[in-house]
């Protein structure tokens, strides 16, 4: 993907229910968040997402750099899964306004695969 700034409005996950919790699987970079309900999920993605970029500023790296994109099968979940529309989240960091995070999210179909 591109630069970290343009694409953190544009960050992919699949979500799904496994073992009584949801989790979020993003797909351009291999991150997940899990809550306990799928009204929550999308605060603890974001909140993951925030918490990676403070982090790696703070370390003088370029945030998402030592992610790869995650495994084919969470690709294939999102593929057939069902758009979840998601509320844009804005941060400041540093004194610098970033792009809201937007995660675009699907929920997927059938049960994620172990």
């Amino acid at each position: 993907m591109e630069d970290w700034r343009t694409t953190l409005g544009q960050i992919r996950a699949v979500l799904f229910e496994e073992g009584g919790a949801w989790s979020a699987q993003c797909l351009d970079y291999d991150i997940a968040a899990q809550a306990e309900t799928l009204l929550d999920l999308h605060d603890e993605l974001t909140r993951v997402l925030v918490s990676h970029v403070a982090a790696s500023i703070q370390l003088g790296q370029e945030p998402f750099s030592a992610f790869k994109p995650a495994p084919q099968k969470f690709w294939d979940l999102y593929e057939s899964g069902l758009r979840l529309e998601s509320k844009p989240v804005p941060f400041t960091l540093a004194k610098a306004q970033l792009p809201p995070i937007k995660p675009e999210m699907r929920v997927a179909r059938s049960p994620a695969m172990a």
